[in-house]
């Protein structure tokens, strides 16, 4: 029994029949709900035909629902608490008893040390029976600490006092909660390596989708059986890969749709979950029973120009039915795109997605079962999209930086009525192609950012109307002289809001 619907419960007793029980052995007085569990005793379970209890004339109000609402500046409207973030709280409150409140009123408490309570009242009115009310007009707000982890559970309780009633409800918030549209992190504390896809578009790491085919330029390596491995030595000039802070300079590409950092020999054709101290440190990009004899190859090129290595599985069917085809990419940046710690920076792309049910998507670092797991046997993780064609999946040690979030047009205007900006071809050399486009006329500024936040170059700042835009910058500051290769930033800012993109200079 309990006097709360979360919670602590307390044990009356057990048995069959038809039986009394005394709350007070429990320590109760009042319950206000009964749970009744199997004692999982023989096979055949258990039949309830009825309960009856002396039901008191009282307000009993149970948690309904909570909603965040992480308004900029404080948020970014995503509809839930993020680390460093302040958000307004919304709680809904029901009442199952038999008699109404009125001037009721809520004061929210946590002893969490990630979580500050900025507006720690709230006030709800009435609430009639079988009704539920709202603290819409007078919100709580709280504020989750910078540092706070990903998916941290913050234990809050609400004080609630009104005529003639007092009571305490407890619930949960988890701070940092993944969504589809959230960077995955792997399973080390800190995580050190995230998983971002196309749709996570309001982080700064999200990718996109950019298929450069290689048959025709690239090497076609030698897999030509059922379950084979090659070694792959990776170009002097593109330098060695670096995957959880360890140097390889050689690859291992097995024809069932992974590739190992380092030397193996092993074939691994049953897809298994990932992290795991069995399996080699695996770039798993379709780790399935693949079928290469019948395929259009597996090939590799490195685009030194791009300074990026591609390994392409080309229309690649599946042992079980190998008239079904896919073709995927592996696509590692050199060491001029690292991420700051070093480690290497990598990309799965999928032009088709015909066949994923029994795949394993992730990476795997043996040497300490770390790991990221996109997808298992049709299962994907609650972070992650589904791969359907023109999908692209990220992995780097960047932590997540949420970019800054446009505001929709006007009702009806669609895509248009955002700020579309675009880099063709990026990285880059020589100068950049930048366009966007308008949906509206009022005041627009472009500028270019260094990676330490400072301003270096102005591009645009007039009075535009709608339309699309094109203007090409040479990687030149405002006095016209040559800035270093690295990262730097666009930032534009028009009627319709606020959009950043990152270029990546190598010359």
């Amino acid at each position: 029994v309990s006097n709360d619907w979360n919670g602590p419960w307390h044990y009356v007793g057990f048995g069959t029949g038809t039986r009394g029980y005394d709350l007070q052995a429990a320590g109760q007085t009042v319950a206000r709900f009964v749970r009744i569990a199997d004692d999982n005793v023989g096979s055949g379970g258990f039949d309830l035909d009825a309960i009856e209890a002396v039901v008191i004339n009282t307000p009993a109000l149970v948690l309904q629902g909570r909603t965040i609402i992480d308004s900029p500046p404080g948020g970014n409207a995503d509809g839930k608490l993020d680390p460093g973030e302040t958000a307004d709280l919304v709680v809904e409150l029901k009442n199952v008893g038999r008699v109404g409140v009125s001037g009721l009123t809520g004061t929210l408490r946590t002893d969490d040390t990630m979580l500050a309570i900025l507006d720690s009242t709230g006030t709800f009115g009435e609430l009639l029976p079988d009704s539920t009310r709202r603290n819409s007009a007078d919100r709580f707000r709280v504020s989750a600490d910078a540092a706070t982890p990903r998916e941290h559970p913050a234990r809050m309780v609400l004080h609630l006092a009104g005529t003639d009633y007092a009571d305490s409800l407890f619930f949960t918030i988890i701070v940092g909660e993944l969504r589809a549209v959230d960077p995955i992190p792997d399973n080390a504390a800190p995580a050190r390596y995230w998983a971002y896809d196309d749709g996570d578009s309001g982080y700064v790491q999200a990718p996109e989708f950019d298929w450069f085919d290689i048959t025709g330029v690239g090497t076609r390596l030698p897999i030509t059986g059922d379950d084979q491995t090659v070694q792959l030595d990776l170009p002097p000039a593109f330098g060695p890969f670096y995957f959880y802070g360890r140097r390889f300079t050689r690859l291992s590409v097995c024809g069932n749709g992974w590739v190992a950092a380092g030397q193996t020999t092993r074939t691994l054709y049953r897809n298994e979950e990932l992290p795991s101290t069995s399996q080699p440190s695996m770039l798993a990009l379709l780790w399935d029973d693949l079928y290469p004899p019948t395929s259009g190859g597996i090939w590799s090129y490195h685009d030194e120009a791009n300074h990026r290595l591609i390994i392409q599985y080309d229309s690649m069917p599946y042992w079980s039915n190998q008239s079904i085809y896919d073709w995927h990419q592996l696509v590692i940046y050199d060491t001029t795109l690292a991420a700051p710690d070093g480690n290497s920076v990598f990309t799965y792309q999928y032009l088709t997605a015909n066949n994923y049910g029994s795949t394993t998507v992730g990476i795997n670092d043996s040497t300490t079962a770390t790991g990221i797991q996109v997808l298992h046997d049709g299962a994907y993780h609650r972070g992650a999209l589904p791969i359907v064609p023109g999908r692209a999946i990220k992995f780097t040690t960047v932590e997540p930086l949420v970019g800054v979030t446009e505001p929709q047009g006007p009702p009806g205007l669609g895509p248009a009525a955002r700020p579309g900006l675009r880099v063709e071809r990026n990285p880059f050399t020589g100068a950049a192609a930048v366009s966007y486009s308008l949906a509206a006329s009022g005041p627009v500024r472009l500028e270019v950012y260094d990676n330490s936040g400072r301003r270096v170059r102005s591009l645009v700042c007039a009075e535009l109307g709608p339309g699309e835009y094109r203007l090409s910058w040479p990687g030149t500051d405002d006095k016209d002289r040559r800035l270093a290769a690295g990262i730097y930033w666009l930032r534009l800012e028009s009627a319709a809001g606020t959009q950043s993109g990152k270029l990546v200079k190598l010359d």
